[in-house]
């Protein structure tokens, strides 16, 4: 690695951060995806300079629900070194965008500047700059069919992996929903389907719901069950239509956005709940006590809930419901 190299990785160093600098060394001229001497497989300048704010001088973010990416979380906590550093996020996609526009290539060493780059990525801020900084990557071009360098994972396998991980072994529901969000994109990509348009669930917020569809996997199944007291069992994700997109949540309660439905066979169930047509999302959370149910707020008072039962043959469907605050 070159002495402009070093330079620029010290520049950006989060105890002595110095942006202007950074830009100066590479307007000087500096190979930005210079391979650098690391403990870990696969390094370079970038992601080094991201892993720095992952790691350098103690947690630079709040843990949630005991979740750090910091080793010594509760030898960080005893010594005073856990900081919410809540511009994390909105610095490295600075640097990201920097990095970008002067040439940075994601393609290089089959695929592993980009893939390892958003790995480092989605273990620093942990908020919702995150989510937007990877997808930036996945639209810059990752290659779907690149490999991490501990497991050999896919991308799609990769985020698969640490959402279940993240919601599962850390009980993480935001951070979950950020690699499911972003498992969409890719799986998207991988069909030929746009994806510029999908997003975090929380774009919903303050939004006006228009109609509420069921989606299946055959054109026979998009509805299992209507009872009569307000409860739909599905087969495979609800639908819920606003003035300029769709905020979708599958059976595992699992949510996202769009600015399509992008399913073949769905069904209009409206007039099943007529109490929400025309209101607006107020709010969406989780339970956690009470697994794979998620709820959302209408601004008419009432909660629907959305989750994961057994059917009558113990078999895995969805399950919509509603009740009043």
């Amino acid at each position: 690695m070159g002495t402009k190299e070093k330079a620029l990785i010290e520049a950006l160093n989060i105890e002595h951060y110095d942006f202007n600098k950074a830009e100066e060394i590479i307007r000087e001229g500096v190979n930005l995806n210079e391979r650098v001497e690391s403990d870990e497989e696969y390094e370079n300048v970038l992601s080094k300079i991201i892993d720095n704010f992952r790691y350098h001088g103690g947690c630079i973010h709040k843990p949630i629900a005991g979740c750090c990416a910091c080793k010594d979380y509760e030898e960080c906590k005893r010594r005073g070194d856990l900081r919410d550093n809540i511009n994390a996020g909105i610095e490295i996609r600075k640097i990201i965008h920097l990095f970008l526009s002067n040439g940075y290539d994601l393609s290089l060493d089959d695929g592993k500047a980009g893939i390892v780059l958003l790995e480092r990525v989605l273990y620093t801020s942990y908020d919702r700059q995150e989510f937007y900084t990877a997808k930036e990557l996945l639209l810059a071009g990752i290659d779907n069919d690149a490999r991490t360098t501990d497991d050999d994972e896919t991308l799609l396998g990769y985020l698969t992996d640490e959402s279940y991980i993240m919601w599962f072994g850390c009980e993480n529901w935001y951070m979950s929903l950020i690699y499911e969000t972003l498992c969409q994109i890719v799986e998207a990509r991988e069909k030929g389907l746009p994806y510029e348009g999908i997003d975090l669930y929380e774009k919903s917020f303050g939004k006006t719901i228009k109609k509420i569809y069921t989606s299946g996997k055959t054109v026979r199944t998009p509805v299992i069950q209507v009872y009569e007291n307000e409860i739909i069992d599905f087969t495979d994700k609800i639908i819920i239509e606003y003035e300029d997109g769709y905020l979708i949540i599958d059976n595992y309660a699992y949510a996202w956005t769009s600015d399509r439905i992008g399913f073949d066979h769905i069904l209009d169930i409206s007039e099943y709940a007529k109490e929400f047509i025309e209101r607006k999302i107020s709010d969406i959370r989780i339970d956690l006590e009470k697994a794979l149910r998620l709820e959302i707020e209408i601004d008419s008072g009432w909660i629907v809930s959305i989750g994961s039962a057994k059917d009558s043959n113990n078999e895995r469907v969805g399950r919509i419901w509603w009740q009043k605050c």
